[in-house]
């Protein structure tokens, strides 16, 4: 891996902060191309045409790229890494994504100097974890990565806590499964348990519950 160049893909809402980005890195040795996306349906063409070293996902679009780089990644069963890009690393977040799957925790509070660093890491087969967010976590000896959280939400298991925060945006139990590929059975299903574990009773409850733990805007 040190020997040859490497193939990113970064996905992000900002265009204006994507491109700026693309052409730093672009300019960087050992890059051999660094694309970019906005949406879902982008990021969805491009992992079908290409094999990536590293993608690296922005705070808005974590939830759903995930979940579509982990298919392609499962069905070309090849390399590649995901690192998690965020402004912040809330209790919340770190509860509700396996970080034994993303493991790299990059925070957009670094320069680019450090950014480059992390990613020259990564593609390397090292896991990087940002100063910004060390103390959250616990890392043991074989880089399994649990947060160092007290909340509510660490009763919950991550899909529990997906459920939860898309009930609370208002969505209903069928566009809950149609989101996460469920049956509206199992979202149900998921939507008991987590309400029985919180002891909430309703759907306002929820929500501020949800807001309260910054799983949602209020």
């Amino acid at each position: 891996m040190i020997d040859q160049s490497w193939r990113i893909l970064i996905a992000d809402h900002s265009l204006c902060f994507l491109e700026s980005l693309q052409i730093y890195l672009s300019n960087q040795p050992k890059f051999h191309a660094v694309d970019i996306s906005t949406s879902l349906k982008i990021t969805d063409q491009l992992m079908e045409q290409h094999n990536y070293d590293l993608i690296i996902v922005g705070d808005h679009l974590i939830d759903a790229t995930l979940l579509v780089a982990a298919k392609h990644i499962a069905s070309k069963s090849n390399t590649t890494k995901i690192a998690a890009f965020c402004t912040s690393f809330s209790p919340a977040f770190l509860l509700q994504h396996n970080l034994d799957v993303i493991k790299n925790l990059i925070s957009k509070k670094e320069s680019l100097s450090s950014l480059l660093l992390a990613i020259h890491r990564i593609c390397r087969d090292e896991i990087y974890v940002s100063p910004y967010v060390q103390h959250l976590l616990r890392i043991d000896d074989k880089m399994h990565i649990t947060p160092k959280v007290e909340s509510a939400l660490s009763q919950l298991s991550p899909r529990q806590i997906n459920v939860l925060t898309l009930l609370a945006n208002g969505m209903s139990v069928k566009e809950v499964a149609k989101e996460l590929h469920l049956s509206p059975k199992s979202v149900d299903s998921h939507k008991y348990r987590l309400m029985l574990k919180l002891n909430i009773k309703g759907r306002v409850e929820l929500a501020r519950f949800a807001i309260r733990e910054g799983l949602i805007e209020a």
